[in-house]
């Protein structure tokens, strides 16, 4: 779940009664969920295609919600994404006026290559929870925090991909990152971080701290790979960032196709914010 820096702010709908069961930090649709969502559906493919079929595991430990509404302004950044993967993995979705989340894309993406999906996934907030009763290929872990379930990746074996996506990564490496990287020996894990880096001061210190991070825990086994695009084309003060880790020669596998999606989305990006004709409201 990819989002700004924590607060009292709250994403809402205009349906109230909708809202109720949301409590979300961030828009979903954002540009963190396009390039996160992209990455997914290209390691779903490079591991189905190394590997005789069978169950696909994928383990979520901050799943959030299946679905999410569909706002105008998600739907036009949908629409003119250069990531056609996920434009064609979203539009049985937008169609109905729904985004769906990156756990449902991994399923998706499995049942398309003909591999039987199985999701394990656990989100704090009870209602987003229980959402997950409704997919049938889900099953819902419990235990006392995302971080647990993470730690816990072991009892999940065998494990083909996993998902490491808390609002707040960048604030809170040392929890996550480890244990993510041990995983990453057995399977691909691809990080989610909201990169605030671009405001200076302890947000660039704290973002050198993470990639020390990354360089002194990071096995000898595993690869890495990082992707990031602004966060915004008119005042991009921050970067949406992904980093896969995995077994060297999948991640190596991957990278061409993984290269091609980052550049195209921060090309799209970069080519909305350099030219204006006039001034328009954002």
């Amino acid at each position: 779940m990819s989002g700004p820096d924590r607060g009292s702010w709250r994403w809402k709908v205009q349906d109230p009664g909708v809202n109720s069961g949301l409590g979300l930090l961030y828009e979903p649709g954002n540009w963190g969920d396009v390039l996160k969502g992209a990455w997914a559906i290209v390691t779903v493919a490079t591991v189905i295609s190394n590997r005789e079929s069978g169950v696909f595991r994928y383990l979520d430990p901050f799943a959030g919600r299946p679905t999410y509404p569909l706002v105008d302004a998600a739907r036009e950044r949908i629409a003119a994404v250069p990531a056609l993967e996920f434009k064609v993995a979203q539009q049985p979705y937008t169609t109905e006026g729904r985004i769906a989340s990156t756990a449902l894309l991994v399923r998706d993406a499995a049942i398309a290559l003909g591999v039987d999906p199985l999701l394990r996934v656990f989100d704090l907030d009870p209602a987003r929870a229980a959402a997950w009763s409704e997919i049938r290929e889900a099953q819902r872990l419990d235990s006392p925090s995302g971080e647990d379930v993470l730690g816990l990746w072991r009892d999940c074996r065998p494990i083909d991909f996993i998902l490491v996506d808390p609002y707040d990564l960048f604030d809170r490496p040392g929890l996550l990152v480890p244990g993510g990287l041990e995983a990453a020996v057995e399977a691909p894990v691809l990080f989610y971080l909201f990169n605030r880096a671009p405001r200076g001061g302890g947000h660039e210190r704290a973002y050198r701290s993470l990639r020390r991070l990354l360089g002194e825990s990071l096995p000898r086994e595993v690869e890495l790979l990082t992707g990031r695009i602004p966060a915004d084309a008119l005042l991009p003060r921050a970067y949406h960032e992904v980093i896969l880790a995995g077994p060297r020669d999948l991640v190596r596998e991957a990278r061409p196709r993984l290269e091609v999606v980052t550049q195209a989305l921060a090309r799209h990006l970069g080519e909305q914010g350099a030219f204006e004709a006039g001034l328009t409201a954002r």
